[in-house]
């Protein structure tokens, strides 16, 4: 329900304007070295992801963006596997232009992850939600972020990741 709510709103921040232009929406892919630690072990997991976003610019200082990720490989932390199933969410982005082609952004938003623990036999999985925030770089197509996906009480996901994104 927090997502719906929170995807409406940042929705409604969207103008009904010349902002649908072809050359204000975006794509990108990009590869994610997490880190996942619970709270109960000191010891971080630490699986990759990719990730694949979509997004529209509002103008030259905000953007809205929604995201999708799947785990690439995982991780062992004391005899137990870890994987990333799924991430996926909604963020409002506040760049810095620093020139015409690079910028500086902070990121705010709200993301569902599901993690896959197994010890040996059948694997636990657990689905988590809540508030996103991170600082990003664009060098001309070439991203790098730096995001705390979730920093719950059982577990959080940290990750670095360096993508492409492109215009359509």
């Amino acid at each position: 329900m927090k997502l719906k709510l929170l995807l409406l709103w940042l929705l409604s921040l969207v103008p009904i304007n010349p902002l649908f232009a072809a050359e204000h929406h975006y794509w990108g892919i990009s590869y994610a070295l997490t880190t996942l630690g619970a709270s109960s072990n000191a010891e971080e997991a630490a699986p990759t992801a990719i990730l694949g976003k979509l997004g529209q610019r509002l103008d030259d200082r905000y953007a809205v963006e929604g995201r999708f990720g799947l785990g690439v490989l995982d991780d062992s932390v004391s005899a137990v596997d870890v994987s990333i199933d799924s991430l996926m969410g909604v963020y409002l982005l506040r760049y810095l232009p620093m020139n015409n082609t690079a910028s500086l952004y902070g990121i705010l938003g709200y993301t569902q992850a599901e993690v896959t623990t197994s010890p040996v036999g059948p694997g636990q999985s657990t689905r988590k939600n809540g508030v996103s925030f991170g600082i990003g770089a664009d060098l001309g197509s070439i991203n790098i972020e730096f995001i705390q996906y979730l920093d719950e009480n059982d577990f959080d996901i940290n990750a670095v990741s360096v993508g492409y994104t492109a215009k359509f």
